[in-house]
C-alpha cells in the first residue's frame, strides 16, 4: 500500500503550510492593520503586517540558529 513519506517537510513546516492555505489566513488581506505615530501614519493590510512579522522573526531566528520553520509557523499564526 503507499504511504506518503513524511521527510519532506517537518511538523512545523506542515503547520505552516496549513496556516496559509487556510481561509482565516485569507480573510487577513480584507482587514486593516493601522500604527500611529506622531509624524506619520502608516495603514496597511493585516496581512502585510503578518508577511513583515515572518520576514522579521526568520531572520532573527536564523541568526540565533532557532528553528525557522516553527518561528514562520508563529508568525503566520500571530
Amino acid at each position: 500500500m503507499y504511504q506518503r513519506s513524511n521527510g519532506l517537510r517537518s511538523e512545523f513546516g506542515r503547520d505552516y503550510t496549513r496556516i496559509i492555505f487556510s481561509q482565516a489566513y485569507r480573510r487577513l488581506k480584507h482587514k486593516t492593520q493601522v500604527f500611529f505615530a506622531v509624524k506619520d501614519d502608516h495603514v496597511c493590510t493585516r496581512s502585510e503586517h503578518v508577511n513583515l512579522v515572518e520576514s522579521v522573526s526568520y531572520t532573527i531566528a536564523n541568526y540565533l540558529g532557532l528553528n525557522t520553520e516553527l518561528t514562520k509557523a508563529i508568525a503566520v499564526g500571530h
